[in-house]
């Protein structure tokens, strides 16, 4: 389910709560009204796109794979492919749609702001709101070219039997620039011209291929040799110098040669540029050399590096969002309980807290262990032994999951029967400019998003790596945890549980003393 659809529920919930906010705006909108605040805050919360771009590329074979080899999927999308449930649509043009999204949101900003007034209170969020979204939009788009082109790579791979890909570490930038037939040194072949290589193939069939050797354009050389057209009425070759020895190219016509031998021209020109920009020598730079490994080695640590102060950051967020919902609701909810004229009963207040200052006190802590490790992290190295320390804090999270249905469920009976309560927290969302519906459902994503950067920190993380076997099962924990809590069964028993229960049931925390709570934190 990850490898298909990627964390597309944490989108889908961005999404529902902007709906939500949006729609309050409009019900009491004004010419004051303002609404670049939400978008500023929902454009952080969208960050985790560039999780779903990155994983299009494993979603659109894992989809190709299942209507291949799995009948019961086949038979299902067929049932609901192009029917009002996907509103008239194939599954690839839906699970496309998000990407989509975010350009549209640029052109409705745009259309928002030039209808503003720079004098209006919303001229200058709007405009910081549009500045950010753009970014945000070249960077998916950007993303997403870069899964185009390996997924395209991958495809034409596939194709060609006894490949093996000599560079997988330019495989991210690597783009299929054009493919063809053509003479190599006097032998009929099939050429894969790609931005760091040329893949020489024979063909064996309509689009099967035998690999017979591939060329890395870093270490070549494009001469054009201007001689008379030959006998068999070919153009002048091409010729390729490469270590290994020399490869002459002949094609058909003219204008084929001159296609293929700028684009070589080209490919060659970059790739060397490019190895020259990073401090290898091109002409002895090999990817199971000692240097290369050593200089992969440092990309990777670097790569670590920004992936644990992304978590440290995203850490400190959450737990700035969970201090805030503790500050406005649940400390003040049970200081009414004890007080002389309570808001709330004690379990109405309990069902609504559920465990959240718990969740509080653990990734609190949590977090400052992040922080500390990111200020050491080249003399540790590792993540995995923080997470141990703290391995509550999944606990805490996946107990706040089972109780999240009965928690809403309280609130809405709550507001509906109690005036005062809810006079109460209408007073405070307009104070606070909150939505605490929202904020309640904030823990619900923070999984996903630790379950993320977990896998994009193990992605960098070579497999002799002492971290690496305990990340691997971090990763998989975390997973497993994501996909139950957004597969729709459990959702569906969750809310069913819900619908009968009365009270937080058995899974409610111990009591305890709110005031103690929060000095403890």
């Amino acid at each position: 389910m990850m490898d298909l659809f990627s964390n597309l529920e944490v989108i889908r919930r961005c999404h529902e709560n902007l709906l939500a906010q949006l729609s309050v705006k409009v019900t009491g909108w004004t010419n004051d009204s303002c609404v670049g605040d939400l978008f500023l805050e929902v454009v952080k919360a969208f960050k985790l796109y560039r999780y779903y771009v990155n994983n299009y590329s494993l979603s659109e074979a894992t989809l190709l794979a299942l209507r291949n080899k799995n009948a019961a999927f086949q038979k299902f999308i067929a049932r609901v492919e192009f029917t009002s449930a996907f509103f008239n649509l194939g599954l690839p043009s839906l699970m496309i749609t998000p990407v989509q999204r975010l350009p549209r949101y640029v052109l409705l900003l745009r259309d928002m702001l030039s209808a503003t007034p720079e004098c209006h209170p919303d001229y200058a969020p709007l405009s910081e709101a549009l500045e950010k979204m753009k970014d945000l939009a070249q960077y998916v788009n950007k993303r997403k070219t870069e899964a185009d082109n390996q997924s395209e790579c991958a495809t034409q791979f596939e194709k060609i039997a006894g490949f093996s890909d000599p560079s997988p570490s330019t495989f991210r930038r690597r783009r299929a620039v054009r493919n063809g037939a053509c003479s190599v040194d006097q032998q009929t072949r099939y050429l894969f011209l790609y931005t760091d290589m040329v893949v020489v193939a024979k063909t064996k069939g309509k689009d099967k291929y035998t690999h017979v050797e591939t060329l890395m354009l870093r270490a070549g050389t494009l001469q054009q040799l201007d001689v008379a057209i030959g006998k068999k009425g070919r153009a002048p070759p091409i010729l390729l110098v490469f270590p290994e020895g020399k490869r002459t190219f002949e094609f058909a016509t003219q204008a084929e040669r001159d296609d293929w031998a700028s684009d070589v021209a080209h490919c060659v020109q970059e790739e060397q540029q490019f190895w020259l920009f990073v401090g290898e020598e091109q002409t002895s730079f090999i990817d199971n050399s000692a240097q290369y490994i050593e200089a992969q080695n440092a990309k990777n640590e670097q790569k670590r590096l920004d992936v644990l102060h992304r978590l440290c950051e995203s850490q400190e967020e959450f737990v700035a969002s969970l201090n805030r919902v503790c500050d406005l609701l649940v400390f003040p909810l049970f200081q009414s309980v004890a007080g002389p004229t309570p808001l709330l009963k004690q379990d109405q207040c309990d069902s609504i807290c559920s465990n959240m200052v718990s969740l509080l006190q653990h990734h609190a802590a949590l977090s400052v262990k992040l922080t500390e490790r990111e200020k050491c992290f080249a003399q540790h190295g590792t993540i995995t032994d923080i997470f141990e320390e703290t391995k509550h804090v999944t606990a805490v999270m996946v107990l706040y999951f089972y109780c999240h249905a009965q928690q809403l469920k309280m609130l809405d009976h709550c507001l509906g029967t109690n005036q005062p309560f809810n006079l109460w927290i209408k007073d405070l969302e307009s104070k606070h400019k909150v939505l605490f519906r929202q904020l309640l459902q904030r823990p619900i994503s923070r999984i996903t998003e630790l379950y993320m950067l977990c896998a994009e920190m193990l992605q960098a993380t070579a497999r002799q790596h002492p971290d690496h076997e305990a990340l691997s099962g971090l990763v998989d924990n975390l997973a497993a945890i994501t996909e139950h809590f957004t597969h729709k069964e459990t959702i569906a028993q969750l809310e069913a549980a819900a619908a009968t229960a009365t009270t937080f049931s058995t899974l409610r925390r111990p009591r305890s003393n709110s005031t103690g709570d929060r000095n403890r934190q």
